[in-house]
């Protein structure tokens, strides 16, 4: 220990509270946390501790006091005495920070000291039975932001042509264990990564049309029925809804004024609580019988208002049904045969993507150099697109998800509400057509390093 008087020092910094001279005076500069940090690679040999009791098993770092010789104690959250392994042991702090980043153990050092070792993910967050609700919303947190990044980044690539990759998350799931118990101990082997597994029956989820059945009850819980058929709706009856332009060197075929009606028609309806969607379960093959499918109706309710009357009929003349109907079957892409039914044609995952990728703003050198066509709208009654997706060199601190590609940003403005809740209603519709059989979770995977 250095002898400020003794040894002519006229100030000195150090970490603790502790004074043994009284003829010394002391300032607090401000205040630390500890972190337990060791290499990644220590990690994937050794495991993760997930708990202060997991430290048993592993190689302690430790410190001890130039003074008295005694352990200085690890900062864990724990309800019961616990004995941390003394490894290898110094009485500064210069040793221990070079034996962790060499991957000799775990130790607990100040911030200041780690900056190597925490920006490397070598890192532990603080333990204990307390942090299992902070640990769990910040791991959903992450996951939420790596779909919504994953989801961006597959349309920008179909923008310019390039192919999107699926991973099947099964996969994924198999690597990683998570189990708590009641008395709030937790145990766990870490996620060091799982082999690209990509799934044929994946990819022929994301090219097969959306099913009726699958999506329409979405709007019984508050979804707005125009923004989800405009995403998803190739046709409702003879309304034709804007058709994929990547594939054309038009500008593709405008949103018919029949289809636009229709839509803010319906809006206007399911805001007056004036329709609503029934589904008739589907029964599954038997000895004695063949499978029932599941079916689904547009009921228009009986609400005696003459203006929500008049609007009702409009939407009947509109899908060709009987005035006064009381409600439709939605069936796919087949004509109507003689009952009350809505011929719907909707879209796969693929071309929603394709028509999305063709509303976002690129580069004017992209286009002149034919990289990719000419931005359009899918919305032209509103002048914007449903899903307005910025380009610029960097993004700016307000951007809701955004990704980096060929140089450029691309990005969903916090302040636009109307992009927001469309671009979330879009994931829904992702995660529902790669669950419809109960296959199992997919999430996309970025390729080519962007």
């Amino acid at each position: 220990m250095v002898s400020l008087v003794e040894e002519g020092f006229d100030v000195v910094i150090r970490a603790g509270s502790t004074i043994t001279d009284s003829g010394l005076i002391r300032r607090r500069l401000g205040r630390f946390t500890l972190r337990l940090v060791a290499t990644p690679d220590y990690f994937k040999r050794k495991g993760l501790p997930l708990t202060p009791e997991d430290l048993i098993h592993h190689d302690c770092l430790r410190q001890s006091s130039a003074r008295t010789g005694k352990l200085h104690n690890w900062p864990l959250k724990t309800r019961k005495s616990l004995s941390i392994p003394e490894t290898m042991c110094a009485s500064t702090t210069a040793p221990l920070v070079q034996l962790a980043e060499e991957g000799m153990g775990i130790a607990c050092l100040p911030p200041f000291a780690v900056n190597k070792l925490i920006s490397s993910g070598g890192c532990l967050p603080p333990m204990g039975p307390s942090n299992m609700t902070r640990d769990h919303l910040a791991y959903d947190r992450a996951v939420q932001k790596g779909l919504q990044e994953e989801l961006l980044m597959n349309i920008v690539h179909l923008r310019f042509g390039d192919a999107p990759i699926f991973l099947e998350t099964q996969q994924i799931i198999a690597n990683y264990s998570y189990q708590k118990n009641f008395s709030g101990n937790i145990s766990g082997s870490p996620w060091n990564g799982p082999g690209p597994s990509y799934g044929i029956g994946g990819a022929a989820m994301v090219l097969a049309p959306l099913s009726p059945s699958v999506i329409m009850p979405l709007i019984e819980s508050g979804v707005p029925i125009d923004r989800l058929l405009r995403l998803v709706a190739g046709s409702l009856g003879d309304a034709e809804n804007v058709r994929n332009p990547l594939n054309s060197s038009e500008f593709g075929t405008q949103i018919s004024r029949k289809f636009l009606n229709l839509i803010h028609t319906l809006r206007d309806l399911q805001i007056a609580d004036a329709i609503s969607i029934r589904r008739v379960p589907g029964e599954p093959k038997t000895k004695k019988k063949e499978a029932v499918p599941e079916k689904t109706y547009l009921v228009f309710k009986k609400i005696g208002i003459p203006e929500l009357e008049k609007k009702q009929e409009e939407v009947c003349k509109m899908l060709n049904l009987p005035a006064k109907t009381q409600e439709a079957e939605f069936i796919y892409g087949q004509k109507p045969t003689g009952k009350p039914q809505i011929p719907m044609v909707t879209r796969s995952m693929l071309s929603i993507f394709n028509n999305i990728a063709a509303t976002i703003e690129v580069p004017e050198k992209a286009i002149k150099e034919e990289m990719t066509s000419k931005t359009i709208t899918d919305n032209p009654d509103k002048g914007r697109s449903t899903i307005v997706i910025h380009c610029s060199r960097i993004a700016p601190p307000f951007a809701f998800v955004s990704i980096r590609h060929d140089g450029y940003s691309y990005w969903i403005s916090k302040k636009d509400l109307e992009t927001k809740a469309a671009f979330s209603l879009l994931q829904l519709i992702n995660e529902l057509s790669v669950n419809r059989n109960n296959a199992g979770a997919m999430v996309t995977i970025p390729v080519n390093g962007h």
